[in-house]
């Protein structure tokens, strides 16, 4: 997530995670992002990076107001990402999703690149999509 913020020209970088445990791995490492600020150049300095604990499965997240989505979703089952496809519908047109292992389902999205990433656990599918209207494919 830290990434997006030297990457990106993002005015707000969040992570929502519903597993406590890797919040806090997340809200430690905001302590060090606070501590190296004055290193950063004034356009990173200017990033509000934050975390939200949600399940996003279940409450849907903030995917209206979103411009650049990295969703890691090789855990969830078919019937999870098919929720989560649903709520990515709602995105505004141009946003930009990573995923791995399966692209977003639907024909809300375009596949700018796929390619095989290699992890900590093997190889996989990495897919980098856009939100489009059905109407301009």
């Amino acid at each position: 997530m830290y990434e997006a913020a030297f990457i990106g020209n993002f005015r707000k970088v969040i992570g929502v995670e519903a597993i406590g445990a890797l919040l806090v791995r997340g809200e430690k490492r905001l302590g060090r992002w606070e501590r190296s600020s004055d290193r950063f150049t004034d356009r990173i300095q200017k990033v509000i990076v934050d975390f939200i604990e949600d399940d996003f499965i279940l409450n849907g997240f903030y995917a209206d107001d979103a411009t650049f989505i990295f969703l890691h979703w090789t855990a969830l089952s078919h019937k999870q990402r098919l929720t989560v496809s649903d709520i990515l519908a709602g995105c505004q047109e141009g946003t930009q999703v990573i995923t791995f292992t399966h692209p977003i389902m639907g024909n809300n999205f375009e596949i700018l690149v796929q390619d095989i990433c290699l992890t900590s656990w093997g190889k996989t599918d990495f897919y980098c999509q856009e939100k489009v209207t059905p109407s301009s494919r």
